[in-house]
């Protein structure tokens, strides 16, 4: 009887499967725990990993945003480094703020993005800095898996680098290129772009053309601003000169060249000393607010029909010539000359590093004499000057720039001619505001006197191939600038120029387009 009761307990037993969830719970316990452990430290891990590289990202970011080529500008990267971002993390085991471990300023970024950038892509020199390293203190995380499962990966430690590159460019420029006329010299185009008697001195600018010509400091020439699709036309590049701000876009990042002449690119450029000629006479031109003439165009020219040194009541304003009976803008020269196109003057501009740049030392007595009746006392945007015709001297001795003259004029509405100083009150026959455009002289955003030209170290890339022939590979630009016509562009083969430097295309002006972007 006991036999047949423990066999029928045996075979209950066997059949029993109850408590059998607990077995399995039991064995797959520790599975199941590590699991959950290895989930929650892999999203820590990543999430920190977000937030350290969204920080490292942001610095960079902030940083590069300061590279623009100025002399201090690696002092204000530092600057908005520390104080423009501030980040923080939620995932380490010391939480808070991320801080920078490390800084390095770069020339170029590695070719691979993958490939740590090397000690000889790094600079010091705030002129050439153009990309940002920025590498963060690292972060630590104690992971919740068990280390003997891991193999001793109880910590996991994180740290993050960003690359950050500033490019700058310009939308809306003039298709044209300006060797650095202070490449090779003791002062930067930087330097000279903060500095006022350097602004005030004048260029000579040349284009030296294809051929066996040579670009060179003192040289200028074109750029094609629809290179990708295909040579732009000679009608296209005169239209895209003369008119306020072109359909245009070039970059830091490379520009390309286009070699050679471009017939009637004197008359584009002089519309905006509202001189039309050629295709400019046309209605097209003369009626479109969009090329009409400068706010002042004084330019030492006076109407065909003059006799001594009075013009005829039937005379018209719009078919001017060269005249001694006007003074313009003088050339930088010694000596008081009645002007710059008299065989006297002819060679007046001071020579310097090749006969391009000269030293500021521009007529100023002469000009106000001729220009303004005779002032005794002019304030100049804060400089008062003092003027005695016996001695042909003004006090203070040094003038202000040319360009600063001509928006003093235009400023304080006094554009030299009859319209402002009376018909038998003015020493000159010329009249300084615009005459002959149907809409006035140029109301919009933009100064029509000045150029926006690409600035590029010549001396370094001539012997690159796109500087000798078309459609190459991309030049690197040194900066943006803008250059003020000081006269009308010369017809020669060369279409001269005199400009001056008035400084660096500036985030806030119209056509400046500058980008900051991550580059790995």
């Amino acid at each position: 009887m006991r036999k047949l009761k423990l066999e029928n307990f045996a075979k209950r037993f066997g059949r029993d499967v109850s408590g059998g969830v607990m077995v399995w719970a039991a064995l797959g316990a520790p599975v199941m725990v590590s699991g959950g452990a290895l989930a929650v430290d892999v999203s820590r891990v990543y999430n920190l990993d977000q937030q350290m590289q969204s920080a490292a990202d942001s610095v960079a970011r902030a940083a590069a945003a300061e590279l623009d080529g100025k002399s201090d500008s690696m002092v204000r990267a530092h600057r908005a480094m520390n104080t423009l971002v501030s980040n923080g993390e939620t995932f380490s085991d010391n939480s808070g703020a991320v801080t920078v471990q490390s800084v390095r300023f770069l020339t170029e970024k590695p070719a691979k993005s993958y490939e740590t950038a090397s000690a000889n892509l790094e600079t010091t020199d705030p002129h050439a800095a153009r990309y940002v390293e920025v590498t963060l203190t690292p972060r630590n995380v104690k992971t919740l898996f068990p280390p003997k499962l891991s193999k001793g990966l109880a910590n996991v430690s994180l740290q993050n680098t960003s690359t950050a590159g500033f490019s700058f460019g310009t939308r809306g420029g003039q298709p044209m290129f300006v060797c650095n006329p202070y490449e090779g010299s003791n002062v930067t185009i930087f330097e000279a772009a903060d500095d006022p008697n350097e602004r005030r001195r004048q260029i000579r600018l040349i284009n030296p053309g294809g051929g066996n010509g040579k670009f060179v400091p003192g040289t200028w020439g074109y750029l094609d601003p629809f290179s990708q699709q295909g040579r732009t036309s000679a009608n296209e590049f005169k239209d895209i000169f003369a008119i306020d701000i072109p359909d245009t876009y070039f970059t830091s990042a490379g520009v390309r060249i286009r070699q050679g002449k471009i017939g009637g690119i004197d008359d584009a450029i002089n519309t905006r000393f509202d001189m039309f000629k050629g295709k400019f006479k046309k209605s097209e031109y003369l009626d479109n607010p969009r090329f009409a003439p400068a706010q002042n165009v004084v330019k030492g020219h006076a109407v065909a029909n003059i006799r001594n040194g009075k013009k005829k009541k039937t005379a018209n304003a719009c078919a001017s010539i060269e005249t001694s009976h006007a003074f313009p803008m003088p050339r930088d020269g010694q000596g008081d000359t009645v002007s710059h196109y008299n065989s006297a003057n002819a060679n007046a501009t001071a020579t310097i590093n090749g006969d391009f740049l000269g030293q500021g030392n521009w007529d100023f007595v002469e000009y106000v004499r001729v220009n303004h009746n005779w002032a005794r006392q002019m304030n100049i945007y804060g400089t008062t000057y003092q003027f005695n015709y016996v001695s042909g001297t003004v006090t203070p001795n040094t003038p202000p720039s040319r360009y600063e003259m001509y928006r003093w004029e235009i400023e304080f509405d006094c554009v030299p001619g009859a319209l402002t100083y009376g018909q038998n009150n003015v020493n000159s026959i010329e009249e300084g505001v615009p005459q002959c455009h149907s809409t006035g002289g140029y109301e919009g955003d933009i100064d029509r006197r000045v150029l926006t030209a690409a600035i590029i170290n010549c001396g370094e890339q001539n012997d690159i191939e796109s500087m000798k022939s078309n459609n190459r590979s991309p030049v690197s630009v040194a900066a943006f600038g803008k250059f003020f016509l000081t006269e009308p562009v010369g017809v020669d083969a060369q279409t001269e120029m005199y400009v001056e430097f008035i400084g660096l295309l500036e985030g806030t002006d119209v056509q400046s387009r500058d980008q900051i972007a991550l580059a790995r």
